[in-house]
Formats: C-alpha cells, sequence, structure tokens
C-alpha cells in the first residue's frame, strides 16, 4: 500500500498527537520515549563519575535498571498491534534499538548506532511533521549515543554516511 507523504504525516499525527485516540503502537511509543529518556539522564548522571565516588554504586544502578526497563518498553513497543503503516515504522524503531541495546555483535551494534545517528539527524519528511514524538525519539537517541559509553568501536565518518539508513519495508 503506497501512501503520499501528506498521507503518511497525517497518520503520524494521528498515532501520535491525539491523545484520546492513541493507537496501541502509539501508546507503547510513548512509553518508550518516556524510558529512553529516564534512561538518558541515568547514563548522564554516570558519565564521567569517578568509580571511587560513593554515589557511583547507585548511579550505574539507576543507568542499569533504566536500560531494562526502556529494553522492555521497546519489548512492549513490537507487541503492539500496528494498526497503521506509521505503527509500523514506530515498532521498527522500537526493534532496531531493542536489537541494538541488547547485541553482544560488535558490528550489529555499530550498524544501528549509525543508523540511528543518521536518522536523527536527517529524519524523512515524515518524521519532521508535527509529530513531537518521532521528534523527541529522534532527540533522545541523539542524546543517548553521544555518551561514550553508547558509542561503538572503530567507526569512520565515511562509514558512517556509507551506511544505507533507509527503513525496512
Amino acid at each position: 500500500m503506497n501512501i503520499d507523504q501528506n498521507g503518511l504525516d497525517t497518520q503520524l499525527a494521528t498515532s501520535c498527537n491525539t491523545l484520546d485516540t492513541l493507537t496501541p503502537a502509539a501508546e507503547a511509543f510513548e512509553s518508550l520515549i518516556a524510558r529512553l529518556d529516564t534512561l538518558c539522564d541515568a547514563e548522564a548522571a554516570l558519565e564521567g563519575a569517578p568509580v571511587g565516588d560513593l554515589a557511583f554504586d547507585r548511579w550505574f544502578q539507576d543507568a542499569e535498571a533504566a536500560r531494562t526497563t526502556a529494553i522492555s518498553a521497546a519489548a512492549a513497543l513490537c507487541d503492539a498491534d500496528p494498526l497503521s503503516q506509521m505503527d509500523a515504522r514506530m515498532q521498527a524503531l522500537g526493534k532496531a534499538f531493542s536489537s541494538m541495546m541488547i547485541t553482544a555483535d560488535p558490528e550489529t551494534y555499530r550498524r544501528l548506532h549509525v543508523f540511528f545517528i543518521a536518522e536523527a539527524a536527517h529524519p524523512r519528511a515524515a518524521l519532521q511533521s508535527s509529530a513531537k514524538s518521532m521528534q523527541q525519539f529522534c532527540r533522545l537517541i541523539s542524546r543517548l549515543l553521544a555518551l561514550l559509553d553508547y558509542l561503538p568501536e572503530d567507526i569512520g565518518l565515511d562509514e558512517a554516511n556509507a551506511f544505507d539508513c533507509a527503513f525496512a519495508a
């Protein structure tokens, strides 16, 4: 099913911005955004903290709990029934986020990291629309992935620019 850009923007606004008509996937996406915000705050508090600091253990526990909660929110998004093409896009983002957070494969992590950074830097027109939740997701994922603990190893700018960041249809 092909939907023109205006139709996609309308679906996005309907799925994400109207509180009384949120689809199950949009509700789950909003939950993921809230958990991602908490994760960003927890990881930012931990970044640069000396291991010998008395508060370090608590900050570390808070960051781990926030990470677990964000991954669970992404899983809930993937389990929600998609009622529109935009719901399916939100689910694709949730699946990619979950995969990135749980993978032990450095190459998989690096590719997903590059995907999210590219997506946040140059979102498609549908994501640039008035849908605040998509914009907020891009802002938060960019903030999280800029933290030292979330940087992939050995990635070059040319490699990052060459990565195809299109959504899987």
